[in-house]
């Protein structure tokens, strides 16, 4: 029985060095990769010499991010409808939802708020040149017709119901 007993730890002994050796090689490979991946993070493009090394051009993400004119501010689209001078109350057109934990992994209407924040700063920048030249953009052009769609939503739906 005592013979069993020591060949089973022998072998328990063997197979958790083994265990230890691929533990070691996966945590060094690991952090090799976390290092190389931090060094590509650089500001300096010099460090980009290091994406030469990776094959798919896929392995080594680059994080930085560059934002000549970063979002400053939120932008909420209103309305008023109505003949000139008898204009009603402003309304909303545009509303911020809130975020649920799946739009970590996967949110398409980001583009669309991406879009609408890009349209608004558009229009922005070319009322802070003078007033007149804002209508003429076209992103002012977008967001009128945008707002003619969702007051022709609007009554439709409210005919309908």
């Amino acid at each position: 029985m005592s013979g069993i007993v020591r060949r089973v730890l022998r072998e328990a002994h063997v197979g958790s060095r083994r265990s230890s050796l691929a533990t070691t090689c996966v945590e060094v490979a690991l952090g090799a990769a976390l290092t190389v991946t931090v060094l590509s993070q650089h500001p300096l493009r010099s460090f980009d010499r290091l994406r030469r090394f990776d094959p798919t051009l896929q392995m080594l993400p680059d994080w930085r991010l560059f934002a000549p004119q970063p979002v400053m501010h939120d932008f909420h689209l209103l309305y008023r409808a109505g003949e000139p001078g008898h204009e009603g109350e402003w309304q909303v057109a545009s509303t911020i939802a809130k975020r649920s934990a799946s739009q970590f992994v996967w949110y398409p209407e980001r583009r669309r708020d991406k879009a609408f924040l890009d349209l608004c700063q558009e229009v922005s920048f070319a009322a802070g040149e003078g007033s007149s030249s804002a209508p003429a953009t076209p992103a002012y052009r977008i967001l009128r017709d945008y707002v003619g769609g969702y007051l022709r939503a609007v009554r439709t739906r409210r005919y309908s119901s």
